[in-house]
């Protein structure tokens, strides 16, 4: 799982006469060189979900201001935790949203306790499909496979690595039809 910040506007001007390459800002480059040594640690979502870290901690720098909390891929006995440990992880990654613009997680393509705490917590569920017909089939199931149990925040779909801006209109259709006609859900598309 990923968890992805920018910066608010307004928050901090940017120190334009900082170091770093022209056009730059300071502040991503004083950013880069704050967060250096959590990247070098190798911290990430786990070390939040086992409590030995806070979210706000290890996040690393990424392009254009974006910070990054890293992932537990591999490590799917992680979410096999104590709802506790899920309580605490969502509750940091809510709490990272009065700083940024955006907190955006990666739950993954499976209806798991996790998946559904975190659509939960969510106030827009962005879902990510490609025109490959698995892809589409996947991002169906996963939301009739939770829908059904939990209240659904906005639904929006994003049509990754599509040839075309039409071919991803045209699986967005696909998957509106089907969620409003069999599922009761609107979706909107989101690119």
């Amino acid at each position: 799982h990923h968890v992805m910040r920018r910066q608010q506007q307004g928050r901090q001007r940017p120190n334009r006469q900082g170091p770093g390459p022209p056009g730059v800002p300071g502040l991503v480059q004083r950013q880069r060189a704050e967060h250096s040594h959590r990247h070098d640690e190798h911290h990430g979502a786990a070390d939040v979900l086992t409590g030995r870290r806070r979210a706000a901690e290890i996040l690393q720098a990424g392009p254009g201001a974006i910070q990054i909390l890293a992932g537990v891929c591999g490590q799917s006995g992680l979410w096999d935790g104590p709802a506790g440990e899920h309580d605490r992880f969502i509750e940091q990654l809510v709490g990272l949203g009065a700083e940024a613009d955006f907190v955006v997680v990666d739950g993954g393509n499976s209806p798991t306790r996790v998946a559904r705490r975190l659509w939960e917590a969510a106030s827009v569920l962005l879902l990510v499909t490609t025109t490959e017909l698995a892809s589409v089939l996947n991002a169906y199931a996963a939301v009739k496979a939770i829908a059904a149990d939990v209240g659904l925040p906005p639904l929006w779909s994003v049509v990754n690595m599509a040839p075309s801006r039409e071919a991803a209109e045209a699986v967005h259709a696909r998957l509106a039809l089907a969620y409003r006609r069999f599922l009761g859900l609107s979706c909107r598309f989101a690119g």
